[in-house]
Parts: structure tokens; C-alpha cells; sequence
């Protein structure tokens, strides 16, 4: 469901993005979003308050702004210049970059399945990427 989801978001996202602009576009999934996750909180009984300590607000301001916000708007300004399916590849790049940094900064141990997942997730951009090199030359 997630998938499928943020391949719909990022589909209808592109297409908004064009008329009001990717903070706007942004500002509004994000915001929808919340609200959404917290409706559905509430109505699970989870307990979603949180003490408002300097710290806290620091961590969030940092997942907020950084995290997710600069990401997204970086990802979509991307996407303005390339095909939806090229830039949305780049995004299955995520998993294996986390597990190198993990292996490099924390010594985690990768698996040989990690190291697999790994190299066909690489090969896979790679064949997006030049495939859309190759489609765009055909263009021309």
C-alpha cells in the first residue's frame, strides 16, 4: 500500500508542482498528511502528545525541515528535470545507501543478501537512466 501510494503521490505531485509550485504543492501534501495520520491516531487510541522541551522542538524542526522538508523539495525540483520513472528510481537508492552508512560509520555487518540487494538495486537506476538517455537521443 505504501508503494503504491507514494507512486501515486509522486505521479499527482509532478503534475501540481507544475501549477502552484513545489513549496506550495508540498506545504499542502504535507500538511493533508498530518492532519490524516493524526485523525487516524486519534481513532486508533494512540497517545500523540509530546512534552515541549527545547530538545524536543529541535528534534522536530530538524525531521521537519531537513528530513522531509529539503528532501522532498530537492526530489521534486529533480523530477522537474527528468522523467517521473527515472527520478522515482533514484528514491529506491535510499535502503542502500542507509545500509553502506551503517556499514561505514557504525561497522554494521552487511549481509551477502544486503550485498545483492545492494548491486541489483544500483543496476537497476542505472538500466532507468540509461534507458532514458537512449529515449531522449531517439527524441532528437
Amino acid at each position: 500500500i505504501a508503494s503504491v501510494s507514494f507512486g501515486f503521490y509522486t505521479v499527482i505531485s509532478k503534475k501540481y508542482i507544475k501549477e502552484y509550485g513545489n513549496v506550495v504543492t508540498n506545504a499542502i501534501s504535507f500538511l493533508g498528511g498530518s492532519l490524516l495520520l493524526a485523525i487516524i491516531s486519534l481513532i486508533a487510541g494512540f497517545d500523540i502528545s509530546m512534552d515541549l522541551t527545547s530538545k524536543n522542538i529541535i528534534f522536530i524542526s530538524y525531521l521537519g525541515i531537513f528530513v522531509s522538508g529539503i528532501a522532498y523539495l530537492t526530489y521534486f525540483a529533480g523530477l522537474k528535470k527528468v522523467a517521473t520513472v527515472v527520478g522515482s528510481s533514484f528514491f529506491f537508492l535510499k535502503p542502500a545507501i542507509a545500509s553502506i552508512l551503517a556499514y561505514l560509520i557504525f561497522r554494521e555487518t552487511l549481509t551477502s543478501w544486503q550485498i545483492v540487494g545492494i548491486v541489483v538495486v544500483i543496476i537497476g537506476v542505472n538500466l532507468e537512466v540509461f534507458r532514458d538517455i537512449i529515449n531522449k537521443k531517439k527524441a532528437q
